[in-house]
């Protein structure tokens, strides 16, 4: 009827937020209509003013969200001290960090062709969609926030990597998409093929 209607969806981001309608039943063709776009955002705990200081980040810290020690140089890092304005945790409020998906011709084509996440992500990245990583920097390199906080809001940060650094399809281990638990499954039934073959080649007494 032409209402403008906003909703709230759990996913991990906003091109998530494509298949995760899809898996609900919403037919695509009804989704490239109305869908105008998606805002995918998550709150970060802001530096308290009054005990804000420079530091040196953690370099496990560093090294977990994906980053490299040349990725860091030259930029300096703040923390909270802690002080009675923050209850001595350091920081004090919190603030939004965010990526926008925009509808266009090209989304909606992958949408209609039922495609993935990822491809849906990297069509949204070439056509001007920033991440909830490159946001969350963004806050950590003005001295809005900590890294640590931006570790423990989002870790997909392959995306905010050189292109030279990021893992090829061809070099990733073809178990890497399953889970442990999966790994583990898949690791007993070899050992059960195996068993038959081993028995088989053994002598008779």
């Amino acid at each position: 009827t032409g209402h403008l209607v906003f909703s709230t969806l759990h996913t991990n981001d906003a091109p998530g937020a494509i298949t995760r309608l899809i898996d609900m039943g919403i037919e695509p063709f009804l989704m490239t209509s109305t869908i105008d776009a998606i805002l995918a955002q998550r709150l970060v705990r802001t530096i308290c003013k009054k005990c804000k200081k420079p530091y040196t980040p953690d370099p496990k810290v560093v090294k977990d969200i994906g980053l490299a020690k040349k990725d860091i140089e030259g930029i300096k890092f703040y923390k909270g001290k802690g002080c009675p304005e923050c209850n001595h945790t350091g920081y004090h409020g919190r603030s939004s960090i965010a990526e926008l998906l925009i509808m266009n011709d090209s989304l909606r084509e992958l949408i209609l062709k039922r495609s993935s996440t990822s491809m849906i992500t990297t069509k949204a990245r070439e056509t001007g969609m920033g991440s909830l990583f490159e946001d969350g920097w963004e806050k950590v390199i003005t001295g809005e926030t900590t890294i640590e906080e931006l570790a423990r809001a989002t870790t997909a940060v392959e995306e905010a990597l050189p292109e030279e650094e990021k893992p090829h399809e061809e070099e990733k281990p073809a178990t890497a998409d399953l889970s442990a638990e999966a790994q583990r499954a898949k690791a007993e039934t070899a050992e059960e093929t195996a068993k038959p073959a081993e028995e088989k080649s053994k002598p008779e007494a």
